[in-house]
């Protein structure tokens, strides 16, 4: 099985992504998990409190452990690769 992560640019939302995710997993068919990441959505509906204007490091720690928790998952154990 295949899990593809799915992240939103600067001042964006996983709702962007949405239609993207829908022809991926579409043209995927079968073993395939498109993933839309969430760890960088914004709490709060402001532009200046987006999670995003934390900076590309802290951005990627929180990705990375959102990915991480992603796949240690009981329903993700079959996951062979990540892209």
């Amino acid at each position: 099985v295949h899990l593809y992560v799915l992240v939103h640019g600067f001042n964006s939302c996983q709702g962007h992504l949405r239609y993207v995710a829908k022809r991926i997993k579409a043209a995927l068919g079968g073993p395939a998990v498109v993933y839309l990441a969430g760890s960088n959505q914004p709490r709060v509906n402001n532009p200046l409190f987006h999670p995003t204007h934390d900076g590309i490091d802290v951005g990627g720690e929180r990705l990375a452990q959102e990915i991480s928790d992603l796949v240690r998952r009981p329903e993700h154990a079959r996951l062979k690769y990540i892209s």
